[in-house]
Formats: C-alpha cells, structure tokens, sequence
C-alpha cells in the first residue's frame, strides 16, 4: 500500500479516522463471493441517491466526497486537516473492505469505458461478483437535482480520480488509470 505519512497526525484524529473506517466497513456484508457495485450516470442523476436507499446498509461505501463531508460536518475536523486524512480513510477501508470480503459500492462517471473494463476484470480476477447499474435521468432532471444538492453532497464528477487512485493503490500492479 502507498505510504501515507501520519507523523502530523494527533491521537485524537486518529481515534476519529480508526472509528471512521470501522463505521463504514460495518456497513458491508461478508459474503464468499463479494459482490462490487459500481453506480454510473450522469451528475446529477441520481446516483448517490439509489446508493442511500437501495445498498448502504449491505455494502460498504467507497466515496471521497462523503469521507471528506462526515470529517468535518460531523467529527468537526478542519477542513485541511480532513482533506489530508481522508486518504488514510479511503485508503483503508478499501483495503480492508477487500481483505474482509465485503460488499463494496462505488459511484462513477464512468465515461472512460476502458477504465472499467480494467476495474471490472480486476475485481472479478479477486472473487467478485460484479454489477452496473446505471441511473438514467433527462437532462432537465439532472439539472434540478444539481440545484437542489445541499452541502453535505458532492458530485462523483470530484471524487472519483481519488477513487481510481485508492483502487490502484491497494490493488497493486493492476492498471488502473496509469
């Protein structure tokens, strides 16, 4: 795994980050066969939405934006001091997510298709079971649900480079993105 330096990091924030992965990997079942979801569409679509309603209590969430948002909204962090320690949250609970055999979520844009031919052939090659689902929404519809985003909500569009990152990080010598 990438070498994350955690010298500037106080005790207090690392009881934070630690009962943070816990959090988020509680959420995931541990199956033999682990199943990865990867959410698609548009900005605005609807994406984050399907995940709250339909998967966060079975899987475990893998999303920079909201690892950033419950940093600092809800453990009070400063917001540089929650920037430089959501890696080590992502990072993490990827990698043990993984590890555990849990069920993992992810939301992309996902207009790169060769990026998810890799990242499907990737999890599949580990014992995942795979699966796409695709939100699919108007133009219009996209729009009115971007107005209507409130401050603990931030696009994929910002977010998943970090999780393509996380990915080719704990999935070592894979191609994802190089």
């Amino acid at each position: 795994m990438e070498m994350i330096n955690i010298n500037n990091t106080t005790s207090h924030e690392m009881q934070i980050v630690t009962s943070r992965i816990m959090e988020y990997l509680r959420m995931g079942e541990r199956k033999i066969q682990p199943e990865l979801i990867i959410v698609t569409g548009a900005i605005g679509s609807g994406k984050t939405t399907y995940i709250k309603k339909e998967l966060i209590n079975n899987y475990v969430w893998i999303d920079s934006g909201r690892y950033f948002i419950d940093l600092v909204n809800h453990d009070h962090l400063e917001s540089s001091r929650a920037d430089m320690l959501v890696d080590l949250v992502g990072l993490f609970t990827l990698d043990l997510a993984i590890i555990e055999k849990r069920n993992i979520v992810i939301e992309l844009i996902a207009a790169d298709r060769t990026d998810m031919l890799k990242l499907i052939d990737i999890f599949q090659g580990i014992g995942y079971k795979v699966k796409i689902v695709h939100i699919d929404s108007s133009a219009e519809e996209c729009y009115r649900n971007t107005l209507k985003k409130s401050a603990d909500n931030m696009s994929c569009f910002f977010c998943q480079d970090i999780i393509f990152r996380w990915l080719r990080v704990v999935l070592q010598g894979t191609c994802i993105r190089e």
